[in-house]
């Protein structure tokens, strides 16, 4: 990033525009398990129809999952999905490495010198607060699929190892 956040800015506007708020990309997103993971479940278990009805279910347990505020109904199921998550093997996608206005503290040293309070400040922060929570909402809004996709995935994939007899930490 150059120093300031003018050109990271840019970026998560971009962000916003093209995925975040872009239902287009939130379909496609969605639609991601489907096309990626049932291939590899396919592979797993030697059968088209294991490999939908493994994703079919994974679907539902998250789905059931998310009414149930992220609790599963198989306790042995719902430990492994929070030991992945702490572990950080369900991916939470761009939300988790996304920050809009983050940025590295060495490349804003230009900032110290400048005043602040001014004029230029003030009509700033108008900008920044709207600008923020624009960009946030999109994010937020967009993390929804990757992070359902990644835990359908690990539920999906735990569900076949289990399947072939494989323990709980084997599963894992």
């Amino acid at each position: 990033d150059p120093p300031g956040r003018e050109l990271s800015t840019l970026k998560n506007l971009n962000f916003a525009y093209f995925l975040g708020f872009n239902i287009s990309s939130m379909l496609i997103e969605s639609s991601q398990s489907v096309m990626t993971l049932v291939p590899q479940l396919t592979r797993d278990t030697g059968s088209v129809a294991k490999s939908y009805q493994y994703w079919g279910a994974a679907v539902r347990e998250f789905g059931v999952a998310v009414r149930n505020k992220g609790e599963y109904v198989d306790k042995e199921l719902n430990d492994m999905v929070k030991k992945a998550k702490r572990d950080q093997i369900i991916d939470y996608g761009i939300a988790q490495e996304f920050h809009t206005f983050d940025e590295n503290v060495l490349f804003n040293l230009r900032n110290l010198g400048t005043e602040s309070g001014g004029f230029i400040d003030k009509a700033g922060e108008l900008v920044k607060k709207p600008l923020y929570w624009y960009l946030h909402a999109g994010r937020w809004l967009y993390s929804h699929f990757p992070r359902a996709n990644s835990q359908v995935a690990f539920v999906a994939a735990w569900r076949v190892a289990k399947s072939k007899g494989l323990g709980n930490e084997q599963a894992y």
